[in-house]
């Protein structure tokens, strides 16, 4: 058995992923274990189990032990919020970035908050999907917020739950801390304003672990650090350096542009500023565009259409008309229309398998192209790209990415960049790796078949157009609202 091992535990919205590295051997990975998460998809409603998933990280921990790995990481996906007493139960589930009550939270806030909301940095934290809305609710429930009052219960983030049911401590990523606006990006301190805004004044914080920190052991082995699925797919791709760009193409689509030891505020655009790493000795931040659940999209074709994903791929490559799919499962982030869903278009009379790939195929791509111009807009042109996440494999997506932003590609050979990014820093914060950089990044490059005239190609301005036509939100609200009168759908509620 290898000496050094060094593993993840990679929690996402649709799969759970153990990944044992080598680090020895320039950290390659020789085993893997998926789980898919426990999802709980009603209406507007989108949950895992906690205590579904609570099994799955501690099965895959004793995997993990038995196979002599001596440090695990986290990785986890972002913007979730959970409710757990002290003795570990939890008194929720946990809220996915993908669950849209949020929007009825918003649609409720006081009005002096969504003038608030408006604001171009503060404003972000009180827009729908922000966890801080969902914190609000919960903490106005009786159940979860007279528990919390009482300091008998903790309300955060689910990288702090999974920290207290594995170490007994409630400890938190600061990337994952500072999504929330209750912690300032640059020391990780409290923001005084905004909890006595949000009404969150009675909330107990965690204590921050830093990203090259252990935060405690589990039968022998070091456990930690925690970090967001996309900052530890930065990592894994080594996407770090001011001026790169990483695209993960999974179940969400998310587009991180490294900008340096300062924090970028007021990009604008719907863009994020986010916290990528913060260790003893390193700040790096950047700005993020991102659309949420086309890889669920992808799902749901395959299972009902094709094959296989190379199935899909296959058809998507064929030279027929296609139909557009407008993949948003959870509103636009980037161009900002929160209330907008997702929309099949062109349906011809004989609608084909290729018309169906190629229009999801290139809705996904458009829409990356376009995240990746406002980006480049509002930061400059990136350096680098990488990509990465299981979506790479789709072919055609590459191509029509690559063809549209008319620059080479770096394509992870191995898409689990969250993984390997999160059992970095597990090697790093343990001492079984002295540094990042040395570890080794299988990449191919994907050229573009002709570079395009400088500027936003004509493809991206008609997408934008389409969008402003699609994307208002009273449009969205007269759709719901016939689809209630018809009984084709429940109303949006906060239950």
């Amino acid at each position: 058995m290898p000496g050094n091992l060094a593993a993840s535990i990679d929690v996402g919205t649709s799969r759970v992923k153990l990944r044992i590295y080598d680090v020895d051997e320039g950290f390659a990975q020789i085993y893997g274990e998926t789980v898919n998460a426990p999802l709980i998809r009603r209406g507007y409603v989108a949950e895992q189990d906690p205590i579904k998933l609570r099994d799955i990280v501690f099965h895959m921990l004793r995997v993990a032990a038995e196979r002599g790995v001596k440090a695990v990481g986290f990785s986890v996906y972002r913007a979730s919020v959970v409710a757990w007493e002290k003795n570990g139960t939890p008194l929720t589930g946990i809220v996915t970035w993908m669950d849209r009550r949020s929007l009825a939270v918003y649609e409720r806030l006081p009005l002096y908050l969504k003038l608030v909301s408006k604001l171009p940095v503060i404003g972000t934290v009180f827009s729908p999907g922000s966890p801080l809305l969902m914190m609000r609710h919960f903490l106005h429930q009786p159940l979860v917020g007279e528990a919390v009052r009482r300091g008998d219960a903790y309300l955060w983030t689910l990288d702090a739950l999974i920290a207290y049911w594995v170490t007994g401590r409630f400890t938190a990523d600061p990337s994952n801390a500072a999504l929330t606006g209750l912690l300032d990006p640059r020391t990780l301190k409290p923001f005084p304003l905004i909890p006595r805004l949000a009404g969150l004044r009675k909330l107990e914080l965690p204590e921050i672990a830093l990203h090259d920190q252990v935060i405690g052991s589990w039968e022998g082995v070091s456990i930690g650090p925690i970090i967001a699925d996309q900052q530890a797919a930065s990592v894994g791709l080594k996407c770090l350096e001011e001026g790169c760009m990483k695209i993960s193409l999974g179940t969400g689509m998310f587009l991180d542009y490294a900008t340096g030891p300062k924090p970028l505020l007021g990009a604008g655009e719907g863009l994020v500023p986010l916290l990528l790493l913060y260790t003893s000795t390193t700040r790096i931040y950047g700005v993020e565009g991102f659309l949420a659940g086309p890889g669920i999209l992808i799902d749901s074709l395959v299972s009902s259409f094709f094959e296989s994903y190379e199935d899909l791929a296959r058809h998507a490559a064929m030279e027929e008309d296609a139909a557009l799919l407008v993949p948003s499962v959870a509103g636009l982030r980037v161009p900002y229309k929160p209330f907008m869903e997702g929309a099949l278009l062109g349906i011809t009379p004989k609608p084909s398998k290729p018309m169906l790939a190629r229009g999801a195929v290139a809705g996904i791509a458009l829409a990356a192209t376009d995240i990746y111009y406002r980006l480049a807009s509002a930061v400059g042109e990136p350096h680098t790209v990488r990509v990465g996440g299981g979506l790479s494999r789709l072919g055609p997506l590459i191509q029509l990415m690559c063809r549209w932003i008319g620059r080479p590609l770096e394509v992870s050979i191995n898409p689990d960049d969250s993984a390997r990014g999160s059992a970095m820093l597990a090697a790093l914060a343990s001492g079984l790796l002295e540094g990042l950089d040395d570890v080794q990044v299988s990449l191919k490059t994907v050229e573009p078949e002709h570079k395009g005239e400088p500027g936003i190609p004509e493809v991206v301005e008609a997408w934008r157009e389409l969008i402003d036509v699609l994307g208002s939100k009273s449009f969205w609200k007269k759709l719901r609202r016939t689809l209630v009168a018809a009984s084709l759908r429940k109303p949006l509620s906060l239950d």
